[in-house]
């Protein structure tokens, strides 16, 4: 029997623990294999070998360092030494990589919403990028940026410090209100 109830369409799009590698000609490939929560991104320290988006966006200075979570905290010399590498494999500086593995994610990121939204005939610049998770509102203003989104909403939560809480139970009172 069919249901008439609202509904939001929620597609989540990442690329976070994405590893970097060179391919075949000097081409920089991320992802689509994930370092994954463990051992996670090189700057993790927890065994990670490969230089991830988090650890080009740490090498770059654009997390904070400190306790990230667990226990685990960011790592920003293992991190630069990580795309550092990479780079050296086609005579690139550390920061030129990192440079280029945000770039590409950023991209892969923005080709996944345009398959999710202008294939289907919307027309993402008419809507509010919801930008969430661990790197959401990170990446939020970059990808705004590339689809020329006006609008960025980054949900409050509990602990408006934590915006890859997204997913917990949110009180009745905030549920009712606008975004």
């Amino acid at each position: 029997m069919p249901l008439q109830i609202p509904w939001v369409n929620v597609r989540s799009i990442g690329a976070g623990a994405d590893r970097s590698r060179m391919a075949e000609g000097g081409l920089l490939n991320v992802g689509p294999r994930s370092a994954g929560a463990d051992p996670g991104p090189v700057c993790y320290g927890r065994g990670g070998t490969e230089p991830t988006v988090t650890d080009a966006a740490t090498a770059l200075g654009m997390l904070a360092l400190g306790e990230v979570a667990s226990g685990v905290r960011l790592d920003l010399e293992a991190a630069r030494a990580s795309v550092a590498a990479l780079g050296e494999t086609v005579g690139l500086d550390g920061e030129s990589v990192a440079q280029g593995v945000l770039t590409i994610a950023n991209a892969q990121m923005a080709n996944a919403i345009r398959s999710i939204t202008v294939e289907v005939g919307e027309d993402p610049r008419q809507a509010a990028l919801v930008a969430f998770g661990g790197a959401g509102p990170l990446f939020g203003t970059l990808l705004a940026r590339e689809l020329e989104i006006a609008r960025i909403v980054v949900p409050a939560t509990q602990v408006t410090s934590r915006p890859g809480a997204f997913s917990h139970r949110t009180p009745p009172a905030r549920r009712r209100g606008r975004w």
